[in-house]
């Protein structure tokens, strides 16, 4: 009877430093298992004297980030950056169209240029 599930979250006790895992799947030798670390694909052979069982996982919600899932959330949240740049960019031109004060004018302007500026830059990072 092995003492992990596959897809179960387990502690990884390396000296005084913990780390949460994955179990993969079972290893070669009874006593061993392949577990995810980090967000790559690649699992390390653990020996089971070095995994606790986590009881109270009921009360958590626990999720492992892969490289591709980080690369979708760092894309949305540079959307989203990009969304509200363009909807402030829009509130300062229509500042700019209703102002009567010439200088109040001016440094909108200036606002407008850097931010068309800022928005250039994170556009070509998407890309």
């Amino acid at each position: 009877m092995n003492k992990y599930e596959v897809g179960e979250v387990v502690l990884y006790q390396n000296g005084d430093n913990f780390e949460l895992g994955i179990i993969k799947r079972l290893g070669n030798s009874p006593d061993t298992y392949f577990v995810w670390y980090h967000m790559g694909d690649t699992a390390a052979c653990t020996n089971e004297r070095n995994l606790h069982k986590i009881i109270n996982l009921y009360a958590f919600e626990i999720k492992r980030l892969k490289v591709d899932d980080l690369e979708a959330t760092e894309t949305a949240k540079k959307e989203h950056e990009l969304l509200e740049m363009y909807r402030t960019l829009e509130e300062w031109v229509e500042e700019y169209n209703t102002s009567d004060s010439t200088l109040r004018k001016q440094g909108v302007l200036a606002e407008i240029r850097v931010m068309r500026h800022l928005i250039a830059e994170l556009e070509s990072e998407m890309k």
